[in-house]
Order: C-alpha cells, then sequence, then structure tokens
C-alpha cells in the first residue's frame, strides 16, 4: 500500500523504493561526497589493488544513487568542496551546504607549548598518512611524538615501518571521548586527499588546538591559514613538514592561533546547525 507524506529526510543510501511506496511532496537527503577520482587514485597507487567500494564504482549501484540525488528537492553536504563535486558529476536541483556540528566544550585545551602532533581519524589510503608520515620523518624530531587515535588505527604499525625513515610515532587506537585524548598533544594534522568533511578538525578547533589541515580535507574551508590555523595542498610532503617546523620553531608568536580556532568553531556548534536545517526545511514546506 502507498503511503504519501508531505515531507521526508533521507540519508545518502538509495532510497528510490522507499520514495515510490511513500510518495512525499518534498524531500531532501544527505551526501558527503568527495573527489572520488582522488581516492581511486591514491588507493590503487598505495596498495597495487582495484578500490574496492562497489556503490562509489559499480554502475548500476551508483546510477541507483545519482538518480535518489537528483530527484530530490535539496541534497544537504557538508562542505564546499562536496557542493562543487556533487554540482559539476551529479546536476541536482539544489544543493546546500551544511556542516556537521560540534559538541563544544566548555573549557578549552589550549597547548603551551609544542609537544606531541596527532592524527584523529580512520585509517584509509586517501586519509593521507603516508604523506603525513613522511614529512614528520623528514623533521625527525627527538622531542615529539606524532601520535595516532581512532579505529582501524592497529593497522597504522604496518604502515609506519613501510614509510617512516625517522620520528617518534605512538599508536593509541580506539577512544572513549574527547576529553581523553585532546590534551596527549598540541597540534592536530590532517593530511586527507580526498574527504567530504574531516570531522576531527572543528573538534580539534573547538578545544583551542592549532589544526594543520589539507585543502582536500572539507573541513579546511574553516581553516584561514596564518590565522586560525594552517593549510597546505594534498601530498604536499616538503609544505606540510614546513608548517610543522614553523610551528615548532614560533609556537609562543602563535598562541591566539588556537584562541581563534576556538572562536571559529563556535559557529559550529549543534544548536546553530539546527538552526540551519530548519530554515531549509520552512523554505521546502510552504
Amino acid at each position: 500500500m502507498k503511503e504519501k507524506v508531505d515531507f521526508l529526510h533521507l540519508s545518502c543510501s538509495p532510497a528510490n523504493a522507499i520514495l515510490a511506496k511513500v510518495q512525499p511532496k518534498r524531500f531532501v537527503t544527505n551526501c558527503p561526497a568527495h573527489a572520488l577520482e582522488e581516492s581511486i587514485r591514491e588507493h590503487e597507487e598505495l596498495t597495487g589493488e582495484p578500490y574496492p567500494y562497489a556503490h562509489n564504482t559499480d554502475p548500476y549501484l551508483r546510477d541507483a544513487l545519482w538518480r535518489h540525488l537528483k530527484e530530490a528537492d535539496a541534497v544537504i553536504t557538508p562542505s564546499n568542496a562536496s557542493r562543487d563535486w556533487i554540482q559539476d558529476n551529479i546536476k541536482p536541483k539544489r544543493v546546500v551546504v551544511i556542516p556537521h556540528g560540534v559538541d563544544y566544550p566548555m573549557k578549552p585545551c589550549y597547548p603551551e607549548k609544542f609537544g606531541n602532533v596527532g592524527y584523529i581519524g580512520a585509517w584509509g589510503p586517501d586519509k593521507g598518512l603516508k604523506y603525513l608520515i613522511q614529512a614528520w620523518s623528514r623533521l625527525n624530531y627527538p622531542d615529539s611524538t606524532l601520535i595516532f587515535f581512532g579505529r582501524e588505527s592497529e593497522r597504522m604499525d604496518s604502515f609506519i615501518r613501510h614509510f617512516a625513515r625517522g620520528g617518534r610515532y605512538h599508536i593509541y587506537g580506539r577512544y572513549e571521548s574527547l576529553d581523553e585524548v585532546m590534551p596527549l598533544f598540541s597540534v592536530l594534522i590532517h593530511p586527507s586527499v580526498s574527504e567530504g568533511y574531516g570531522m576531527t578538525v572543528p573538534e580539534a578547533m573547538a578545544y583551542g588546538k592549532p589544526v594543520v589541515v589539507s585543502t582536500g580535507t572539507g573541513s579546511s574551508m574553516y581553516v584561514e591559514d596564518g590565522v586560525n590555523g594552517f593549510t597546505f595542498k594534498p601530498r604536499d610532503v616538503e609544505t606540510l613538514a614546513a608548517k610543522i617546523d614553523d610551528l615548532r620553531l614560533n609556537f609562543k608568536d602563535y598562541t591566539e592561533i588556537g584562541k581563534r580556532a576556538r572562536e571559529a568553531a563556535w559557529e559550529l556548534t549543534w544548536d546553530k546547525i539546527q538552526q540551519q536545517y530548519v530554515k531549509l526545511y520552512e523554505e521546502l514546506i510552504k
């Protein structure tokens, strides 16, 4: 039996069967797209194997998703980079950028000096960790450690052994809360080659951490180079190493960076993100 509803919000998975059954007057869908061709290139060059995610490459599955997105009254995506890729490749009716929100901590965790450098996130070829390790190897600091947090980080051990030529490393793995890990490092690095958003960047900024972020990371749109953080082009090992080294040598001069990062993250609290969703819903159901 068919059911009719006025408004429907769907995830990024193909939902053509649901749409046929429910027949909404208006519907929106989320799609955290990224530069797929860059992810495929990075995976194949790094592993020597075909890109394994069939939902992105199989024509039947891809076309089912794209048909769903084209029919939506609005496609919601978390970054300008995602929006641009969706507009160029899928061409839906409308694309709206609404970022993911952050749980804003009551107390910041400003670093007092340059210490350890952290990466928080999943492991994957397109995360750019190869380039981060290569940059850290060049620096080869005797008193600072590059530390990894996140799921699948147990795979980092062999990855480090393969690419590291110097430097100190430690793998923490999964964690319970950001309050637990933020005191353990002074600077967050997010080196993704291609990523729709990169949640841990605004989260670290909310704690008052300086961040060094590749422009391949969607959330780099909130990082103003030299003002509230630092940016570099994906795969640019030399520039990444230089940005880290400059932070280390001039850390006292950059004490305001973390404060400005925290101020920028205030605009991404969940109540403000909720307002953006409500505004879009109201526009569509009038």
